[in-house]
C-alpha cells in the first residue's frame, strides 16, 4: 500500500499509475520486438515526457502554489476594500473643521481643561 500525498485524497492513485506504467513498458516491449520502434526511439520518447514541464509535477505543484496565493491576495483586497470604503465615505463626508472641533471637544472632555488650566497658571 502506498502513503503518497494524492492517496490522501483519492486512495489507490500512486498503485494505479505504477500498474499503467508497468503496462506501457509492456507494450514499449512488444512494439520493439515488433520491429516498429528501436531501444533509441523509445528512449527518445522517454526522454521528451520526462524533459516536458507540463508533465511535471513540480510545475503542477507551483502552479497550484501560484493560484492559492493570487487567490488570497484577492479575498484580503477584496475584504479590505469592504472595510474601507465605509471608512473613506465617513471620513470624506465631514469637513475638517468638524473634525478639529471634536479633537478639541475630547480633549477638554478627558481632562484637558485642568492640564491646560495647571500650565496657564504657572506662567
Amino acid at each position: 500500500m502506498s502513503w503518497g500525498f494524492v492517496d490522501l485524497f483519492y486512495p489507490g492513485e500512486t498503485d494505479r499509475a505504477a500498474e499503467l506504467d508497468r503496462r506501457n513498458a509492456e507494450l514499449n516491449a512488444q512494439r520493439r520486438s515488433m520491429g516498429l520502434v528501436t531501444q533509441e526511439e523509445t528512449d527518445a520518447q522517454e526522454a521528451r515526457f520526462n524533459d516536458n514541464p507540463e508533465a511535471n509535477n513540480a510545475a503542477i505543484v507551483d502552479g497550484f502554489v501560484e493560484g492559492a496565493r493570487e487567490g488570497a491576495e484577492a479575498t484580503a483586497g477584496a475584504i479590505r476594500g469592504s472595510i474601507a470604503g465605509p471608512l473613506n465615505f465617513l471620513f470624506k463626508s465631514i469637513p475638517w473643521q468638524l473634525w478639529a472641533v471634536g479633537a478639541v471637544a475630547l480633549f477638554l472632555y478627558v481632562g484637558g481643561g485642568v492640564y491646560l488650566r495647571g500650565i496657564l497658571a504657572k506662567k
